[in-house]
């Protein structure tokens, strides 16, 4: 039978485990109160539509959020304004001024809800937007045509090309904070890219994460996931044969 000690190391185990999968889904809270005191009035983890918020919201709101959001307040159902676009590891506690007729916050979650998905997206327009190509491993050809936003997650990294047969490419690395944390989002709001071919994987070492000013994230400096999780196996075992 196992020890009280050996039940108790399994929990922790557990725990760290639970813990750290935890910080690695998408999330978006929102709070009436400075400094995010109490709890959030509204918190997703997946896009949500005409969500009014609550009688007698005032100026201003504040948020956190881990992963990559889309904030979209509303006048009307049908009357929005321009999106906001913001990221975390997740972020701090900010604030967030809107419009002081808002009847409607909207939110879209961009990409995969673990922040690791073995995946590319390119958009048409800046801030992702319009229409959008995928592509996921070993490699795509198509069409050429111009990206002007992408994103990708995890600790992966991507070569594009305008067409096959061109020897010139670019590489796109994942972030030093994705490399810090073992997750997250490597991305652009603002690019011109002429894609005709994409593949998965490159060698050249180069982060090309941007981030339009005043907008949150890349703040957290933690433990690479598969050395965290290796640190707890081998922690574990140990515990258990004694």
């Amino acid at each position: 039978m196992f020890s009280y000690f050996k039940i108790a190391t399994l929990s922790l185990v557990l725990i760290l485990v639970h813990s750290t999968i935890g910080q690695q889904s998408q999330l978006i809270q929102f709070w009436n109160s400075a400094n995010c005191v109490g709890n959030p009035f509204a918190s997703w983890t997946a896009s949500a539509n005409y969500t009014t918020p609550p009688p007698g919201l005032t100026q201003p709101l504040y948020y956190k959020v881990n992963g990559l959001w889309e904030i979209i307040p509303c006048l009307s159902p049908t009357n929005c304004t321009v999106p906001w676009i913001r990221s975390g590891f997740p972020g701090p506690c900010t604030q967030l001024l809107f419009p002081y007729n808002l009847t409607d916050l909207r939110v879209r979650r961009i990409g995969d809800a673990n922040q690791n998905e073995r995946k590319i997206t390119f958009f048409e327009l800046p801030n992702f937007q319009g229409q959008s190509i995928s592509v996921v491993p070993p490699e795509t050809n198509f069409s050429s045509r111009t990206a002007q936003s992408y994103y990708f997650t995890g600790l992966n990294s991507w070569v594009y090309k305008s067409s096959p047969d061109n020897f010139i490419s670019v590489c796109y690395n994942y972030s030093l904070d994705v490399k810090n944390a073992g997750y997250g989002f490597t991305y652009s709001e603002a690019t011109i890219a002429n894609i005709g071919y994409v593949k998965y994987g490159c060698d050249v070492q180069q982060s090309t994460t941007t981030r339009k000013p005043g907008s949150s994230g890349g703040g957290i400096v933690g433990p690479n996931n598969a050395v965290y999780y290796a640190f707890i196996l081998v922690f574990a075992l140990i515990c258990l044969k004694y």
